[in-house]
């Protein structure tokens, strides 16, 4: 839903006369964050999609409320770094450390999980 909110805004602001020439740099700088937010939410993504099914079938039962609250935190911190991101450039770090930490965590728990 994050990744579809991201094309959808872009595609809202492509149709305006400053965006609208097609080029991978546009002149409106609001669709050139809304394309820069949708390449790291598809990179970001990706990874979650690795994790989630990895943790869904590598943790604990009583753990498996992880899974929930990581998508959770990926969404919240999808929407933060957006909202951040059209603000100040510096003021996306927030929403990056909320969509990153949980997956870097994840991934290190994964591999801890896999030499054992």
């Amino acid at each position: 839903m994050m990744l579809l909110a991201g094309i959808m805004g872009a595609a809202r602001r492509g149709f305006h006369s400053d965006a609208i020439d097609g080029t991978r740099f546009p002149q409106a700088h609001t669709l050139e964050i809304n394309l820069r937010y949708n390449t790291n939410t598809t990179e970001q993504l990706l990874l979650l999609a690795i994790i989630l099914p990895a943790l869904a079938v590598t943790l604990p039962h009583h753990r498996l409320v992880l899974v929930p609250a990581i998508a959770a935190l990926f969404v919240f911190g999808r929407i933060t770094f957006w909202i951040g991101y059209h603000y100040r450039p510096m003021a996306r770090t927030f929403g990056m450390a909320l969509t990153a930490i949980p997956i870097l965590l994840s991934f290190s728990w994964l591999l801890v999980t896999a030499l054992r």
